[in-house]
């Protein structure tokens, strides 16, 4: 299904989640290295952060936690999935929880400015992004009014309280969340309630 340049995709039925995965007698133990994310150079060069199967599966368990509600939240991910906090947070945590996850094509920050629309159209629950896109929509259409938003997170960067405020009334009934985490850690490892 097509929602403006974003394809809407379904887990399986059948499939529960990276432990399933990790029992398969076909993968790799789960102490074998499974993905590299490379850190952003914010405190010197770049590093190439290598995580293991269980530290993965882990790290995504904690996040499903924090997002469970009665049903997995129908979700959107319009952010880079070359980082953790796109791939892992947004897209694998979700979906592997059995999530419809709405991807856009290309990274685009442009693309924030029909994200009310968006949202409102495809009844997206829980979405993730990073403070520079909550000051790009600070310029554009007023927010979408009565939605769907169940949760809705901001990470990767600091986020200043004009922004933090923006974000909270932007988000009305959802719960807001600034949330931190590493490359080191493969995703969030904290946050707060906004």
């Amino acid at each position: 299904l097509k929602i403006s340049g974003a394809e809407m995709l379904h887990t399986e039925d059948d499939f529960n989640g990276p432990q399933q995965a990790l029992d398969q007698p076909s993968w790799p133990s789960a102490d074998e290295e499974c993905l590299v994310l490379f850190s952003s150079g914010s405190s010197g060069q770049p590093k190439g952060v290598r995580h293991t199967w269980r530290g993965l599966s882990f790290r995504i368990a904690e996040i499903q936690r924090h997002l469970r509600g009665s049903t997995p939240p129908k979700t959107l991910c319009f952010l880079p999935t070359s980082f953790g906090h796109g791939l892992i947070a947004n897209c694998l945590a979700p979906w592997l929880s059995g999530s419809q996850l709405a991807l856009l094509p290309d990274f685009n920050p442009l693309a924030a400015a029909e994200l009310a629309p968006l949202i409102a159209r495809e009844g997206i629950e829980f979405f993730s992004s990073v403070p520079a896109i909550w000051r790009v929509l600070q310029r554009c259409p007023p927010p979408p009014g009565r939605t769907n938003l169940r949760q809705v997170h901001c990470a990767s960067a600091p986020l200043d309280s004009h922004t933090r405020r923006f974000m909270r009334e932007w988000c009305g009934e959802a719960q807001t969340y600034n949330v931190y985490g590493l490359t080191e850690t493969a995703s969030w490892v904290a946050g707060s309630a906004i």
